[in-house]
């Protein structure tokens, strides 16, 4: 049986800070409970920052190592990226196979990532590269990802992909089903953002911004003004 502190967990996100802005706060959390958190990062966010960044590969060095640094500040160091192609993500062949190969490499236990649904209340949270990598995510749970990896020379053999994962946390839901506090953690999760100078630039000051989404966040679940909360659509894996 597996005990406390000994959890694998996989981050998935579509770019470089999309999981900090959607869960920093409990990865946080965890890292600080003792479990072992990989980020996996489908594109390296080449078309993203202000109109004065035109050179493509020179931002997607940029914004590889903003990720680095901002995973660091929660407690992370596995970061890995799978060179996708910022804003053309499909759930494609190629990026279920990536992520199944993760899985099977890492073999988490909790599996964290965007949700595939889009959120009309909040359509900007539903970019669809944000949909594309919360579908491939599912497909390869459930959709013959062992069968793909097996197939591709490139990934190896990897069967029994989905045999360690418990649980599937799913942020950016229009139907949250678990809050997390993390009120204390949120100058960690402010600070993991700064990071991303290339960013956040236009932001103003992220600790406030971090203080405000969080009691939004945790008012829309009924909690008190001093509370700040992650939401997340939690779905089991059985």
């Amino acid at each position: 049986m597996r005990q406390a502190g000994q959890e694998r967990i996989l981050v998935v996100g579509a770019h470089p800070d999309d999981a900090d802005f959607g869960a920093g706060g409990t990865v946080a959390l965890w890292t600080d409970s003792g479990a072992v958190v990989t980020y996996l990062v489908a594109t390296d966010g080449q078309e993203g920052g202000p109109d004065r960044v035109r050179d493509g590969r020179r931002l997607a060095q940029v914004r590889r190592l903003e990720q680095r640094a901002a995973a660091a500040a929660l407690g992370v160091s596995d970061v890995r990226f799978l060179g996708g192609l910022d804003g053309r993500l499909t759930p494609s062949h190629e990026l279920v196979a990536g992520i199944a190969a993760a899985m099977a490499r890492l073999r988490p236990h909790r599996v964290v990532t965007h949700s595939p649904e889009r959120d009309w209340g909040r359509i900007k949270t539903s970019h669809p590269d944000h949909l594309a990598t919360g579908d491939a995510v599912l497909r390869a749970l459930f959709q013959g990802a062992g069968h793909i990896v097996r197939r591709s020379t490139e990934w190896g053999h990897c069967s029994g992909v989905a045999s360690s994962i418990e649980t599937v946390w799913m942020f950016g839901s229009p139907t949250p089903n678990t809050f997390i506090d993390f009120t204390e953690l949120a100058p960690r999760k402010a600070a993991a953002l700064s990071a991303h100078a290339s960013q956040v630039g236009l932001l103003g000051d992220l600790f406030q911004l971090v203080q405000a989404r969080g009691r939004r966040t945790a008012a829309a679940a009924g909690f008190g003004p001093d509370v700040l909360m992650e939401a997340f659509n939690v779905v089991r894996v059985d």
